[in-house]
């Protein structure tokens, strides 16, 4: 590697973007069907929704047919 790939290498490493925690509590009802029907949704984002949502008949009825595998 030359000394110009290592420094591109070392920037872009160091540039990673830093994400914002999810406030499950706060997201609107579209934005938590969304988070639910994505299969890429980790299970433990998917148990605080249940958690926080647990009175909300809808969003339960859709974590109990989420697509997840």
């Amino acid at each position: 590697m030359d000394p110009v790939e290592q420094w591109r290498y070392i920037l872009v490493r160091k540039r990673k973007r830093k994400q914002l925690p999810l406030d499950i509590e706060h997201c609107s009802p579209i934005s938590l069907r969304n988070i639910i029907l994505d299969v890429h949704t980790p299970s433990a984002v998917l148990e605080r929704i249940a958690q926080v949502y647990s009175d909300d008949e809808y969003l339960l009825r859709d974590l109990v047919r989420c697509p997840k595998p």
